[in-house]
Parts: C-alpha cells; sequence; structure tokens
C-alpha cells in the first residue's frame, strides 16, 4: 500500500477534533500518517494532539503560532512523507471507507492525480445536501478536465478537503497567506498539474462537511468577496485559453461571476471600502466576451430571478448591468 498523509489543521475546535480524528484512526485503509497542526488554538485542542500523538504512533504534532488555515495546510504538506496528500478540516469527519475508495483508485490507475470524493453538507442541519458525481468518471488532459470543471461548476464547490492528491501536484502549488477562500485560489493551480483527476460516485464513502456560523465561511465581509474576486479572475483567464468549454458553461461563469461582482460592490459600499471595478477589468471583459445570448439566458433553468438577470446580462454592458443591479 501507498503511504497517505492526512493534514489535519486545528484550531479552536475541541469540541469536534476527537470525532474528526477518530474518523480518520479508524480508517479501513491503514496506510496511513496524520498530521495534526496546532494553528495556535488559544482552548485545549493543542493537549488533545498531543495526547492523540502518545497513543497512536501515526500521529505526529506541529505546534506553531496562530498563522491561519493556508499556513496550517502548507505546514502539514512540508512535513507530509506520503506519496498521497489529504486535508480534513477538524471539525469535519469522514466515512470508515472515505480513503479506501480514494486510494484504490489511485493506485489501480497510474495517471490518476486527484481523487474527488463526495460530501454530505450541513449534516447538522436541517438543509442537508450530497454533492457527488453520478457514475464514477475519469477526466484526463487539460482541456477536458477544464471543460468538465466548468460543466460541473466546480468554481462554485471548490473544495481541498475533498481531493485526495498525489504528492507531486503539490511540489509548485501552496495556499495563498492571508486570503480567504483559498481553495478556489489553488485548486486551479494544481489541475494546471494534474494528468487526470476523477470524480467518484460511492454510496457510503463520503466527507461530512459541517456548518457553522462561526466558521470562516459562514462570515462573509468586503475583504472575503474581494480575494473570491480575484480568485474568479485568475480561473477566467487561465480558461479563456480553453475552447471546448461550452457556451452554456460559461454562461452559468459569468452569471456566477457578475453576482459576485454585485456583491462585492454592495459589500464595499457597506462596509465604505475603496473598491475600483477597475481592478476587475479582465474578468469583466470575460464576462462580456462570453456573455448568455438571449436563447441561452432563457434556457438555463435556474428560476426566473436569474433568468431575467441571464436576460438583462445578455442585453446589456456587463458595466451598465452592474450599475443597475447594484
Amino acid at each position: 500500500m501507498s503511504l497517505l498523509s492526512v493534514v489535519i489543521p486545528v484550531f479552536k475546535v475541541e469540541s469536534y477534533l476527537q470525532e474528526c480524528v477518530d474518523s480518520v484512526l479508524s480508517q479501513t485503509y491503514t496506510d496511513i500518517e496524520v498530521i495534526l497542526v496546532d494553528d495556535g488554538s488559544p482552548d485545549s485542542c493543542p493537549d488533545i494532539c498531543d495526547d492523540y500523538a502518545l497513543s497512536d504512533h501515526r500521529v505526529r504534532v506541529i505546534h506553531q503560532t496562530n498563522q491561519g488555515l493556508s499556513a496550517a495546510r502548507n505546514a502539514g504538506i512540508e512535513a507530509a512523507q506520503g506519496e498521497f496528500i489529504a486535508f480534513v478540516d477538524s471539525d469535519d469527519y469522514v466515512s470508515p471507507n472515505y480513503f479506501q475508495v480514494a486510494m484504490e483508485l489511485l493506485n489501480k490507475i497510474s495517471d490518476l492525480d486527484i481523487a474527488e470524493m463526495p460530501m454530505i453538507s450541513r449534516f447538522n442541519t436541517k438543509e442537508t445536501v450530497r454533492y457527488a458525481a453520478a457514475t464514477t468518471t475519469i477526466i484526463r488532459g487539460q482541456e477536458n478536465l477544464w471543460s468538465e470543471w466548468f460543466a460541473r461548476q466546480g468554481y462554485l464547490h471548490a473544495y481541498s478537503q475533498l481531493k485526495v492528491a498525489r504528492r507531486q501536484v503539490f511540489e509548485s502549488v501552496r495556499f495563498p497567506l492571508g486570503k480567504t477562500f483559498e481553495d478556489l485560489h489553488v485548486i486551479p493551480q494544481l489541475m494546471k498539474q494534474c494528468r487526470a483527476i476523477a470524480y467518484v460516485a460511492h454510496p457510503t464513502a463520503n466527507y461530512f462537511y459541517r456548518w457553522r456560523n462561526e466558521s470562516i465561511t459562514a462570515q462573509t465581509r468586503w475583504a472575503d468577496l474581494d480575494s473570491q474576486i480575484s480568485a474568479i479572475q485568475e480561473i477566467s483567464q487561465l480558461a479563456d485559453s480553453y475552447n471546448n468549454i461550452s457556451q452554456h458553461d460559461w454562461a452559468n461563469f459569468s452569471m456566477a461571476a457578475s453576482n459576485l461582482l454585485i456583491d462585492t460592490i454592495k459589500a464595499a459600499r457597506n462596509e465604505q471600502c475603496d473598491a475600483k471595478l477597475n481592478e476587475y477589468t479582465p474578468l469583466l471583459r470575460i464576462i462580456q466576451a462570453h456573455k448568455p445570448t438571449i436563447p441561452v439566458a432563457l434556457s438555463l433553468h435556474e428560476g426566473w430571478r436569474t433568468t431575467l438577470k441571464a436576460t438583462l446580462l445578455s442585453c446589456l454592458n456587463i458595466r451598465s448591468y452592474l450599475r443597475l443591479l447594484a
């Protein structure tokens, strides 16, 4: 078996940490190392981490001053000794066969660099949602990887936690410091290193993503939206060089990007931030170039509000559209 390094950043999660670590240590795939990165947690988490290291030889602990999620993940990548790397957030957990399913694929298919696994989101709420491929699909080649990612609207749910990856794709990639929505910045960079990606369908191998009101992603400010916009702009420029992304998928991307721009403008106004629309000129150009035609706008099937917005976007200059809705 190939060694899998599971990196778990830890910060202020003493109520959830044991469930998370136990779910990883009890995996049916046993050739793992668990790297707990204590990011200066002020609660009992550092002691819990040390107790795990004393009780299980597969666990290693890194203690560092608080630097944020990206720095914690990067520390785990640097320390990892496995041929494969995975991330689990310390307030989440995984089903017992989660890594077994991923590793069987990765060990079997020599050019497979990432296995994207199913996720159950908001499992602790009334809004439980399961994200999973309909059938396990292997995508090869850069053009196909990007067209499939756009078809799946990967820019709307970019989760590094769901990826079990070959270590080599991280050779020149690290998580950006000082940014939120760091996954949106990193996953396109990982995709550029990939020969093939598997979208895995499995009935029981799930990542359980816990939604908490105090979590980073639940607290969206202008600075967060600006970081997200920067990532979307980078994605749009990367994808614009590929020719097999469909008009329909570009239309969906243009709608998502324009909606995000509207939210960013509104947040900047509310927080009295100096947001300059000209900084997003490359993204504005791509939205304008790929905005939906009226027939495509009417075929999006996303509800009347989205259809109305798409139709307006198809008819107006992008700046006029943003002024009208913002």
